[in-house]
């Protein structure tokens, strides 16, 4: 299985229709049984001066139904201040609480940077592989970026520009044979 993360927790954001349509393509056009994690519905209470301590349920319901059960991960980031958002850090560092990483480790991930500059987050990437390389997730080094977003999205939400669709299927197919 395959889990798809939001790196985002910003509501309205563009990030979740890139990864519904990853979700998409690999069900409909690959087989693949993938799940999908959006950051926007992380409880509030998530981020607390008790978060060290014990494992929110949201976070544990993640690591047990998604996590645990994924061999590869989808990460689809969005660019902040040249960066990735800190809630996807904190996800992160929430899902290595429970089991130090071990959920996580070995594992394959790609990245997929969305920006409405012109570079799709391609810094933000490389700091977030560092981050799984850290945590023994194995990176694939295809990683794709897509600047800007919106001109490639259309008003429902669909990709209107054929090189970028053609772009996603073509890195879904080389992350496939990771």
């Amino acid at each position: 299985m395959i889990s798809i993360i939001v790196g985002t927790n910003r509501k309205n954001n563009l990030s979740q229709y890139i990864a519904k349509y990853y979700k998409k393509v690999l069900e409909n056009e690959f087989g693949i049984e993938c799940e999908l994690i959006e950051l926007e519905m992380m409880p509030d209470d998530v981020l607390s001066k008790n978060m060290y301590d014990e494992v929110h349920p949201w976070i544990d319901d993640l690591i047990v139904n998604k996590i645990e059960k994924s061999d590869k991960f989808i990460f689809v980031i969005p660019e902040y201040n040249g960066s990735f958002p800190g809630v996807l850090k904190l996800f992160i560092d929430l899902v290595t609480l429970k089991d130090n990483g071990d959920s996580l480790k070995w594992k394959k991930a790609a990245l997929i940077g969305v920006a409405s500059g012109r570079f799709g987050n391609y810094l933000g990437l490389d700091q977030f592989a560092s981050v799984l390389n850290y945590l023994k997730v194995n990176t694939f080094a295809y990683k794709l970026t897509l600047p800007l977003i919106n001109s490639v999205i259309d008003k429902e939400h669909n990709i209107k520009d054929e090189k970028v669709d053609s772009s996603i299927k073509r890195h879904i197919g080389r992350f496939l044979k990771f």
